[in-house]
């Protein structure tokens, strides 16, 4: 049995979407993957330039002491959170 004509043209235009949904998931994939490879090549070049100047490690440090401040704040966050709701009660 064919299916009406209407229901082709429906299909069509759905497989049409999802191939172009497809194509730009593809194309922003591409872009994602070429900042990752940039932020790679600045940071090798900032290591060496540190490394240069008598920094090794810095890039170390640096990355640590943001996790503890992030951690420290998440913590404060959650007890706000906790002080809010029992002020709220």
């Amino acid at each position: 049995m064919c299916q009406p004509i209407s229901g082709r043209v429906k299909e069509q235009e759905l497989i049409a979407k999802v191939n172009a949904t497809y194509a730009q998931l593809l194309a922003n994939n591409a872009t994602i993957t070429a900042h990752l490879v940039s932020i790679k090549d600045v940071e090798d070049v900032q290591t060496h330039l540190l490394n240069k100047a008598g920094l090794d490690g810095l890039n170390d440090d640096i990355t640590k002491t943001f996790s503890k401040i992030s951690e420290e704040s998440s913590k404060f966050n959650q007890q706000l959170s906790e002080a809010d709701s029992k002020l709220g009660d």
